[in-house]
C-alpha cells in the first residue's frame, strides 16, 4: 500500500510519481486522498493505470475533480485490466461528469466496488446512472450517498436496480428519496433477487412510504440488511416493517431503525423473530403511546351493522325479522319486546347498544315495519357509498403510482467510441460537446527510455523553469513524459498605406 493522503502534491509532483509507478509490480493500493490532483494530475494517474499491472484499489477522493477528470477516469475504468475498487467521493462531479462515469460503469467488466458519495450529481444525473446500473454486469457494491438524488432521478436509479443481476449492496442515504423513491424501491424489490444490503437512512421516508415498503419486504426473499433510520416513519411505520420481517418469506437478518421511537409491542415482536432465526433490531426509544401521525383507527361495527350481519347469516329480510318478533302480525311492537327478542335470537349486542338501536327505529315508543325497513335501507346505501369511495381512492392511488413509475431509461448511456473522450462545457448559448483525443495511445517505453538518460539535477532545473513560466493550459494529447509547448501564434502584418512623395505629387500636378 502507498498512501499520500493530504500531502497537497499537485500535478507537478504527481507526474514523476506516475512515471515510476508504470513499472512497479508490488503496490496494490494507492491512496491519493486530498493531494490537490487537479485535472492534469488525474490525466497522469489515468495513463499510469493503463500500464500498471498491480494497482487494484485507487482512492482519489477530496481532490475537487470535475468533468474533465471524469473523462480521463472513465477511460481508465473501461480499459484498465486490474482495477477493482475505486473511490471518487467528495469531488465536484456534476451531470456532465455523470455522463462520462455512467459510460464507464455501463461498459465496466472488472471493477466491483465504486464510491461516488458526496458529489453533486443531483436528480438530473439519476437517469444516466440508472441506465448504467441496468447495463452493468460486474459491479457488486455502489455508494451514491449525499448526492441529492430524488424525484425522477431516484426512480431511474431503482429502475436500473430492478433489472441488474450483480449488485449486492447499495448506499443511497442522505438523498431525500421520499415517497417516489420508496415506491420505485418497492417495485425493484419485487423483481431483484441479488440485493443483500440497502441503506436508505435520512431520506424523508414517512409512514405512508413505510407501509408500501413493508408489503414489498414481505414478498422479497433475498434482502438481508435494511438501514432505514432517521426517517419520520413513526411508531406505525416501525411496526409495519417488523411485521413484514416476521413473515415466512422474508430473509431480513438486520433492521436498523436508528433514532425512530417504537412501541413495546414492536420490540416484543422483534424478540419473537429472533427466537426463530438470527435477527438484529436497532431502534430508538421505547414509548408507551403511539405517534399521532400515521396512527390507524379500527372502526367498530355499529349495532345496525351487527343486526344486518345477523340477517345475512340467517338469510332473512327485515320484514321476516319483524314477523318473527310480532306474533300478533300487527307490524308494531314495543321497545322492550324488541330488545327481549334480540337477546333470545342470539344477536351479539350489548344492552346499551340494543337500547340505542331500539331508540333509532322507534316511533312514539313502538317499533314498526316501515321504520325498520328505512333504517336497514339507509345502512345498506351507506355501506355501498363507502365502498364506492374506497374504490375511487384506490384507483387514484394506482394512477398516481403509475405516473411516478412511468419513466423510460435511455437504451445507451453514451454512444461513442472508446478512443474518444467527451467533454461537455457550459457556454452562454447552452451546452457544447467537444471530442478530445484518447489517452490510451501513449507509448510508455519511449518515455522511460528518455527519462533514464536525464539526471535528477536536470529535472529539478526543468521544474524550476516550468514554475517560472506562465501556465499555458493542459495538453490532452501530450505523453506522460513530454513537455507542454506554447502554441505559436502568427502575427498578422499590418498593411501601412504609403504616403505619396513630393516628386510624384508635382508630376501629377503638371499633368
Amino acid at each position: 500500500m502507498m498512501s499520500l493522503s493530504s500531502r497537497s502534491l499537485g500535478p507537478s509532483a504527481i507526474r514523476p510519481l506516475c512515471l515510476a509507478l508504470t513499472e512497479n509490480m508490488k503496490i496494490e493500493t494507492l491512496n491519493l486522498d486530498a493531494v490537490d490532483l487537479q485535472d492534469e494530475g488525474c490525466k497522469y494517474v489515468s495513463e499510469m493505470l493503463l500500464e500498471n499491472s498491480s494497482i487494484c484499489r485507487l482512492n482519489v477522493s477530496k481532490n475537487g475533480l470535475g468533468p474533465i477528470a471524469a473523462n480521463y477516469l472513465s477511460i481508465a475504468m473501461i480499459q484498465s485490466q486490474f482495477l477493482q475498487q475505486l473511490n471518487l467521493s467528495e469531488n465536484k462531479f456534476d451531470f456532465e461528469a455523470a455522463l462520462s462515469l455512467s459510460r464507464a460503469i455501463a461498459k465496466n467488466d472488472r471493477i466491483c466496488n465504486i464510491d461516488l458519495s458526496k458529489n453533486g450529481f443531483c436528480s438530473r444525473s439519476g437517469n444516466v446512472l440508472g441506465s448504467a446500473i441496468a447495463e452493468n454486469k460486474k459491479l457488486e457494491k455502489l455508494n451514491l450517498s449525499w448526492n441529492e438524488i430524488r424525484g425522477k432521478g431516484a426512480v431511474a436509479v431503482f429502475k436500473g436496480i430492478m433489472v441488474n443481476t450483480c449488485l449486492k449492496s447499495i448506499d443511497l442515504s442522505w438523498n431525500g428519496l421520499g415517497y417516489e423513491g420508496t415506491l420505485s424501491l418497492c417495485e425493484a424489490l419485487k423483481r431483484n433477487r441479488t440485493l443483500h444490503t440497502i441503506d436508505i437512512s435520512n431520506n424523508r421516508i414517512n409512514w405512508k412510504a413505510a407501509e408500501i415498503l413493508s408489503r414489498a419486504l414481505s414478498k422479497n426473499t433475498t434482502l438481508q440488511v435494511l438501514h432505514i433510520g432517521n426517517n419520520p416513519i413513526t411508531t406505525t411505520g416501525a411496526m409495519d416493517l417488523v411485521e413484514a420481517a416476521e413473515t415466512k418469506t422474508s430473509a431480513l437478518k438486520s433492521l436498523d431503525l436508528t433514532d425512530i421511537p417504537v412501541l413495546s409491542e414492536t420490540t416484543l415482536l422483534a424478540f419473537v423473530i429472533n427466537r426463530q432465526r438470527p435477527f438484529q433490531f436497532v431502534h430508538g426509544d421505547v414509548v408507551h403511546t403511539p405517534d399521532v401521525l400515521g396512527q390507524r383507527f379500527v372502526l367498530q361495527a355499529t349495532a345496525m351493522q351487527r343486526l344486518l350481519a345477523y340477517m345475512k347469516r340467517l338469510g332473512i329480510r327485515p320484514v321476516e325479522l319483524l314477523r318473527g318478533f310480532d306474533k300478533n302480525v300487527q307490524f308494531d311492537i314495543t321497545k322492550d319486546e324488541f330488545i327481549k327478542r334480540l337477546k333470545k335470537c342470539g344477536v351479539h349486542l350489548f344492552k346499551f347498544e340494543m337500547d340505542a338501536l331500539a331508540d333509532s327505529i322507534a316511533v312514539h315508543g313502538n317499533i314498526n315495519y316501515k321504520k325498520l325497513v328505512d333504517a336497514v335501507k339507509e345502512e345498506i346505501y351507506g355501506e355501498r357509498r363507502l365502498k364506492i369511495k374506497e374504490r375511487q381512492q384506490i384507483k387514484k392511488v394506482k394512477e398516481h403510482h403509475k405516473r411516478i413509475l412511468d419513466l423510460n431509461l435511455p437504451t445507451k448511456v453514451v454512444s461513442t467510441d472508446e478512443k474518444e473522450l467527451i467533454v461537455v462545457t457550459k457556454q452562454q448559448g447552452g451546452t457544447q460537446i467537444k471530442k478530445l483525443p484518447s489517452i490510451a495511445s501513449t507509448s510508455y517505453h519511449s518515455i522511460l527510455s528518455s527519462a533514464s538518460k536525464i539526471s535528477l539535477s536536470n529535472k529539478e532545473d526543468e521544474i524550476l523553469s516550468a514554475r517560472s513560466k506562465k501556465a499555458t493550459g493542459i495538453s490532452y494529447s501530450a505523453p506522460l513524459g513530454g513537455t507542454v509547448e506554447k502554441a505559436k501564434t502568427k502575427k498578422k502584418k499590418r498593411r501601412i498605406k504609403k504616403q505619396p512623395t513630393v516628386k510624384s505629387w508635382m508630376s501629377k500636378a503638371a499633368v
